[in-house]
């Protein structure tokens, strides 16, 4: 399976989910996103990075994997940030200089410190994507209440987008996330980071 196939297969299932109700949990419901359905992107959080790579079927160096992408109407800024890119009329870059949020900044640090790379540039000096574990957006919260079993909703998407890109490297902001995606349950996540081990 090629990328696109995988972009196309997530949007036929999400839309199978929310027509019957499936895509959420007891606090959270997800819902349509046109920006998401009209666009050639796995996720929005992708315009970060990954939208850039043409020939990405042929691999990326790294996968960053979030949670989930929250609420699109309660981050009007970068909907629309999002869409200039889309429609190509102007260079937009999706990184916003005013109100980065701290999980922004720890991004920009860790990847100029631990892997050389400018994320706050389209094209950073490595082959870089992208992309949140849960493909859902959310309707009014833009986080918390995720549960692993609203996450692993979307297992095998993020395993077939594994398989078209290729990552060398990936990294899971979360313990959550970590653990759909590794298969393994952690504990005493936060000790590791603590005493600078490593969980594999």
């Amino acid at each position: 399976m090629v990328y696109s196939e995988v972009v196309e297969k997530a949007k036929i299932q999400q839309k199978y989910l929310l027509s019957r109700g499936e895509y959420r949990n007891n606090k959270i419901q997800y819902v349509s996103c046109s920006e998401w359905e009209n666009c050639a992107q796995i996720n929005l959080w992708t315009y970060w990075q990954g939208y850039q790579i043409k020939d990405v079927d042929k691999g990326v160096d790294i996968l960053l994997v979030g949670q989930d992408w929250g609420s699109p109407s309660a981050d009007s800024k970068t909907i629309e940030f999002i869409r200039l890119i889309q429609s190509g009329t102007k260079q937009a870059k999706y990184f916003k200089e005013d109100g980065i949020s701290d999980t922004d900044k720890n991004l920009v640090y860790l990847f100029k410190h631990c892997f050389q790379c400018n994320i706050k540039s389209n094209f950073p000096g490595k082959r870089l994507f992208f992309t949140n574990y849960s493909l859902g957006y959310r309707k009014d919260k833009q986080t918390g209440d995720m549960t692993k079993g609203l996450l692993r909703k979307d297992k095998e998407l993020f395993e077939d987008l594994v398989t078209a890109i290729k990552p060398k490297i990936i990294i899971c902001l979360g313990k959550d996330v970590f653990e759909v995606v590794s298969g393994r349950t952690v504990k005493g996540f936060t000790e590791y980071f603590k005493l600078n081990k490593s969980l594999l």
